[in-house]
């Protein structure tokens, strides 16, 4: 048995670290790129051939649109760029691709204008050994390209719309992450071995997700529509749903059509006081995350969530408690709580005394307490 508390100061939090332009080293402690207000800090990093036992990370600092061309500046300093594998540009500067290259990011980070100008020199199709393509902050339509891109496995696109997937069938992509998807009947069959889909969606589209009977992951954002439109696939393994806010009797929907169903994440996606399970639905869920839903009353057993390993709660100041026959669950393991009410912790923690009672060591209770400071 253990009880962790954790209190935060919210008024205390760690500054962020900016590095100077001038720098020539970024800090060992931080693979991630950090930016002052109206500065540019430009990596890319060179990785050799997975066949070298020494694989070497060169920074290079520029000063936006004003600095260099990267590749130039790459080339002028070493000589292994046809050993070019792995490149993450930030910057509007324009840099040749090779075809040798695996991993691709563009990021657009000027927050002072609204989109960013893609500039991408040749066809991106020649990347023939591409497997991952990052595209943030860009306002294009996606380029053509991509469906000529045998080995694309990974695709992850921001800030822009993908209404239609063209070409040949891409065998290869598992992973999709995207804005503005419709996903007809004729894009879903372009993707048939996709097994992560991560779709933002503001706005009403065409779901047909059912035919997509190698998905195993499924996050939705913001999308505005019937859970019964939807028809999810019941390969499906892990839904999480965001700002959806469905009330809680469609949840039945999930339940009953996903059978293979372990790990359930919530973040507003239901409103509503009450939410009563139905028992024989959540049978194989072993994760269960409820964050920000406004619920009030929950009605739930240990036969409703036979197999639950893990239960987070996040911002649930309305729940009245935490139903003690969770705690009845012999599979349970931890309890998480983070911004929830005193009643929430109160019954977590009864929870516990009970299992204690009864013999059961093996439960953890973790509770994240906040407060402001005057």
């Amino acid at each position: 048995m253990v009880v962790k508390e954790e209190w935060v100061d919210v008024q205390e939090q760690q500054p962020i670290v900016s590095v100077s332009v001038g720098s020539t080293t970024l800090p060992s402690s931080d693979k991630n790129t950090m930016v002052g207000f109206d500065e540019l800090l430009l990596q890319v990093v060179v990785e050799l051939t997975r066949d070298e036992c020494n694989l070497q990370i060169f920074p290079i600092v520029g000063m936006g649109v004003a600095s260099p061309p990267v590749c130039k500046a790459c080339s002028n300093m070493y000589q292994n760029l046809n050993k070019l594998r792995w490149v993450q540009d930030e910057s509007h500067v324009k840099f040749p691709l090779h075809t040798k290259l695996r991993y691709l990011r563009l990021h657009g980070f000027d927050w002072s204008k609204k989109n960013q100008e893609l500039i991408v020199p040749g066809p991106i199709s020649l990347l023939w050994n591409l497997q991952t393509l990052v595209l943030r902050h860009y306002d294009v339509t996606l380029l053509p390209e991509i469906s000529e891109m045998p080995k694309l496995r990974h695709l992850n696109i921001h800030g822009m719309l993908l209404d239609v997937l063209e070409g040949t069938i891409l065998e290869n992509l598992s992973t999709l992450v995207v804005e503005g998807f419709s996903c007809s009947k004729e894009v879903v069959k372009r993707i048939p071995n996709l097994k992560k889909l991560c779709v933002t969606q503001r706005y009403s589209g065409d779901y047909s997700l059912a035919q997509l009977n190698k998905l195993e992951s499924l996050s939705l954002h913001y999308v505005n529509l019937d859970l019964e439109d939807i028809g999810f696939p019941t390969s499906l393994k892990k839904l999480s749903l965001h700002y959806c806010r469905c009330p809680w009797r469609k949840m039945t929907i999930i339940g009953s059509s996903l059978p293979n169903l372990e790990v359930l994440k919530l973040e507003d996606a239901f409103r509503g006081p009450e939410w009563n399970p139905i028992e024989g639905e959540f049978l194989r869920v072993k994760m269960l995350s409820i964050e920000d839903c406004y619920l009030v009353r929950w009605g739930a057993e240990d036969v409703h969530f036979p197999n639950l390993q893990s239960l987070s709660l996040r911002e649930m100041d309305q729940l009245e408690e935490i139903p003690l026959s969770i705690g009845d669950t012999n599979t349970l393991q931890s309890i998480h709580l983070d911004k929830c009410s005193e009643c929430v912790i109160n019954s977590a923690m009864e929870i516990l005394n009970v299992q204690m009672e009864n013999g059961n060591e093996s439960l953890h209770v973790y509770v994240i307490c906040w407060w402001k400071t005057s």
